[in-house]
C-alpha cells in the first residue's frame, strides 16, 4: 500500500464513534430485551421515543414485544395501534392486523 495510507488508516482507527442518545437508548432496550429484562427495555424505549422522529416504526413495534412477553395485554394493544399508524412499508400490513386481532381475541376472553 502507499506510504501515507497506513497513517490515515491508523488515524480512522483512533477515531471514537459515539452514538446518538436515541441510538444509545435503542442499543440498551435491545440489549435488555435479549436479556430478558422486559420492564427496563420498555424504560430505554420510553427514552429513546423522547428523541426520536414522529414516523419511527422500530419503537412500537418493540414496545409491542416487550409488553406481550410481559402479559400486558391491553397496552400490547396501544403499541400495535401505534405502530399501525406510523408503519410505511404495506408488507407489515398483514403482521400488524394479526397482532392486533390476537390481542383483541385474547382481551375478549
Amino acid at each position: 500500500p502507499p506510504a501515507g495510507l497506513d497513517p490515515l488508516r491508523a488515524a480512522i482507527g483512533r477515531q471514537s464513534y459515539t452514538p446518538s442518545p436515541y441510538t444509545r437508548h435503542l442499543l440498551d432496550a435491545r440489549h435488555h430485551m435479549h436479556q430478558g429484562d422486559w420492564r427496563l427495555a420498555l424504560t430505554r424505549l420510553g427514552q429513546a421515543a423522547e428523541t426520536a422522529d414522529a414516523g419511527d416504526t422500530l419503537i412500537p413495534r418493540r414496545r409491542l414485544a416487550c409488553s406481550r412477553a410481559l402479559g400486558d395485554t391491553a397496552t400490547a394493544l396501544e403499541h400495535a395501534l401505534a405502530w399501525r399508524e406510523t408503519e410505511r412499508d404495506l408488507r407489515y400490513g398483514p403482521v400488524i392486523d394479526h397482532a392486533i386481532d390476537a390481542l383483541e381475541a385474547r382481551l375478549d376472553r
